[in-house]
């Protein structure tokens, strides 16, 4: 598992002097309330399982039943570390078609060598952001390729980020990567050929064939959809980013362009020997119960975050504190109902 969190050259090893800046907590705040409404979500699409389940105790299928639901997947330990670059794809790929990281945050315990996936998610979707402003030439590419250097463990140089953007804004990738190398030289580990790939991928200037290294992990779809989103940007039009989920998001695409990334991580799931034997539905009953539980774990420990984040904005007397009030006690609300209407074990 090492491999599918190494972390992408220059933001993985951009130094530990300095601590990336902190993130706005209005936006914090809004990112926890909507991670806590998706995690209800998921916990009533799983308690639905499980009442599926209960009904169909006299059968024991060989076919995968109830369905195996990327909510499933993305509490129960069992899968989770199983199928963790296809998460990290898809929750940047929800991500992007959101507008918003806060899908990233469902991967906080996940741990790689470098960064958590969680980091991971959110970094790839800065890379994203900044790869869409280079190609598209859009005003915003400063903010955007500052964005990109704030995900680092800890920011580079002001000056290196700075002439870094600038030679990419040129598309001069020897140049970039020759910077990055003289303050990279004292250190173990740097190898050109990752700089080099890098920053292809933000460029839009991969391929089938290089991008689709497995060391590369969940980057490798990222580095595909910028190749595919470039060319969707001239006169290939649209069509050029065919079925490929993250590419049709960054084309402006709601969650539905990552319809196929949920698709494909319930079919492996589902192809599990677990999910494929004549286990006592019984047995399966108390497991999709402990998937519930993790579920409803989750979402009470996303509305303490909420709370507690929510008090301390209360003094600021900022006007954006009532709708986040009402916000708050809309969703603290429906998890009392979800816990009292399924009496979760």
């Amino acid at each position: 598992m090492t491999s599918l969190f190494l972390a992408v050259f220059f933001l993985s090893s951009c130094g530990s002097a300095s601590a990336a800046s902190a993130p706005d907590p209005w936006d914090r705040l809004d990112e926890t309330l909507a991670g806590l409404e998706s995690a209800q979500a998921a916990l009533q699409r799983c308690v639905g399982s499980r009442e599926e389940l209960k009904s169909k105790r006299a059968e024991a299928p060989r076919e995968c039943r109830p369905k195996v639901s990327v909510d499933m997947v993305m509490v129960d330990p069992r899968f989770k570390d199983l199928f963790s670059t296809d998460l990290i794809a898809r929750q940047v790929c929800r991500a992007r078609s959101l507008k918003n990281p806060w899908p990233c945050q469902d991967l906080a315990d996940l741990q790689g060598r470098q960064e958590t996936a969680e980091h991971m998610c959110r970094r790839l979707y800065a890379m994203i952001l900044f790869s869409q402003a280079l190609i598209a030439r859009t005003s915003d590419v400063t903010a955007a390729c500052e964005g990109w250097c704030d995900m680092a463990p800890a920011r580079p140089p002001p000056e290196l980020a700075a002439s870094v953007c600038e030679s990419l804004g040129r598309g001069d990738i020897p140049l970039a990567c020759n910077d990055i190398a003289r303050w990279k030289h004292a250190e173990p580990g740097y190898a050109g050929k990752e700089c080099a790939w890098e920053m292809r991928s933000v460029l839009g200037l991969g391929d089938e064939k290089s991008c689709g290294t497995p060391y590369f992990g969940a980057g490798s779809d990222v580095c595909v959809a910028t190749s595919l989103f470039k060319k969707a940007k001239t006169a290939e039009g649209p069509k050029a980013c065919g079925d490929d989920p993250i590419c049709r998001a960054m084309l402006g695409e709601g969650p539905s362009a990552c319809a196929a990334l949920d698709s494909k991580i319930e079919e492996r799931a589902c192809s599990l020997p677990f999910f494929r034997t004549e286990a006592p539905l019984a047995a399966r009953l108390g497991l999709l119960n402990e998937d519930c539980v993790s579920m409803r774990n989750r979402a009470a420990k996303r509305l303490d975050a909420a709370k507690r984040q929510l008090k301390a904005q209360e003094r600021t007397g900022d006007n954006r504190l009532s709708s986040r009030q009402e916000a708050l006690a809309r969703l603290q609300a429906r998890q009392k109902e979800l816990e009292d209407a399924y009496s979760m074990p």
